[in-house]
């Protein structure tokens, strides 16, 4: 689509398992490598997107907001670069979000937090500035937050006290600072199992009620 390139620059040029161009018009786009389709033909929505180190390079297009049906975008390893455009946040039914070590830059759009039913954000190693928007607390069902190598900054944020099935959170080299919020040790007590907040600006103490969070295995806060 537009906004997208191979690394000739003539658009994006995937082979498929027929032999064609990824992209191919006399060709169904359920069949194309990468594209996942599960209900085809009857149902020809795009449910899923696996482009993965396939050398891609270029921004995330506007119009990308209109594939609602997305549950699973896997564009890890790729040079994507950009910003996440605010019409992203119009997929809705997107549980897995994997864009991680591509160049995407810019900030989060405000209302990331639309994307409700987000379960896995894998967005390291990038580089995504500003703070985390307020709108992350909407983020109910999400389990996985990786934001680690990305120069964010701000104070932690009181958001993810409402990320109540949170797992994993790993933010380390982020540059945020400030204290560490007392509401993480009770509201996510009973899911969370993993966080690094590593080499960032963090000061103060542990905050007490951190000693509710029974099931964490790994705690970095160097």
């Amino acid at each position: 689509g537009a906004g997208w390139s191979d690394d000739d620059g003539d658009g994006i040029e995937i082979a498929t398992p027929f032999g064609v161009s990824w992209g191919d018009p006399d060709l169904h786009y359920c069949l194309w490598e990468g594209v996942g389709c599960p209900g085809f033909p009857d149902d020809p929505s795009v449910i899923q997107l696996f482009l993965g180190q396939k050398n891609l390079h270029g921004t995330i297009p506007v119009s990308f907001g209109g594939l609602t049906t997305l549950q699973e975008i896997h564009f890890g390893s790729n040079h994507i670069n950009g910003s996440i455009p605010a019409s992203f946040c119009n997929l809705e039914s997107l549980a897995t979000l994997y864009i991680n070590d591509n160049l995407l830059g810019g900030s989060f759009p405000a209302n990331f937090g639309d994307l409700i039913n987000l379960r896995r954000i894998h967005l390291n190693g990038n580089k995504i500035e500003g703070s985390i928007p307020v709108s992350f607390m909407y983020l109910y069902y999400l389990e996985e937050l990786l934001l680690f190598n990305n120069p964010l900054n701000g104070t932690f944020p009181s958001s993810f006290c409402f990320l109540f099935n949170l797992r994993v959170l790993a933010m380390s080299n982020t540059y945020i600072e400030g204290t560490l919020p007392a509401c993480i040790g009770f509201n996510l007590a009973n899911n969370l199992n993993s966080i690094d907040l590593s080499y960032n600006k963090l000061y103060g103490t542990l905050p007490p009620e951190w000693g509710g969070l029974l099931f964490l295995d790994n705690l970095n806060l160097q």
